[in-house]
C-alpha cells in the first residue's frame, strides 16, 4: 500500500516521528512535572494477564469505553525510613522517562499531547490526522 492509499483510508505513517517523539507503552514508569505515573492500556493489560488483546478491546468497547483504551495513572506515594525501599524508588524514578505537560508522545500507535486533568491526573489529547501530518511536514 502506498502513502496516498493509506491517507485515503485515514491512516498516517508516524514512523518518521518515532525518532523525534518519546514512545511509551503499558507498564512504563513516567515522571511528569516531577510526579511519578504509570502508563497503561487495555491491550497491554490483556497481554500481561495472558488474555486475548482483541477480545479485551471488544469487551472495552461493548462496555462503552471507546476513548479510554490508554491511560496514565498516578503512582502511590510511600513514606518510609527504609533505605532499601527509598533506594528502589529513587532508582525507578531515575530510570523513568521524564516528561512535562504539553509534551507529545507516541503511545501504542497514537500521537498524544499530555494535558492537565482534575486532581493531578494526566489527560491524553489525541492528535488528529491533520495535526499529525503538520508534525510530519515540520520534521522533514
Amino acid at each position: 500500500m502506498n502513502g496516498k492509499e493509506a491517507l485515503s483510508r485515514g491512516w498516517v505513517n508516524i514512523g518518521r516521528l518515532r525518532s523525534r517523539l518519546p514512545v511509551i507503552c503499558h507498564g512504563m514508569t513516567l515522571v511528569i512535572n516531577r510526579r511519578e505515573y504509570q502508563a497503561g492500556s487495555v491491550t497491554g493489560y490483556a497481554l500481561q494477564c495472558g488474555d486475548d488483546p482483541y477480545e479485551a478491546v471488544v469487551r472495552s468497547e461493548r462496555n462503552g469505553h471507546t476513548e479510554s483504551r490508554l491511560w496514565i495513572n498516578p503512582m502511590p506515594t510511600v513514606i518510609t525510613s527504609s533505605r532499601e525501599v527509598n533506594a528502589r524508588q529513587n532508582k525507578r524514578i531515575d530510570d523513568a522517562l521524564h516528561l512535562k505537560i504539553g509534551d507529545l508522545v507516541i503511545f501504542e500507535g497514537n500521537v498524544i499531547r499530555l494535558t492537565n486533568a482534575p486532581n493531578q491526573n494526566i489527560g491524553l489529547d489525541y492528535l488528529s490526522k491533520d495535526e499529525i501530518l503538520d508534525l510530519l511536514v515540520l520534521h522533514q
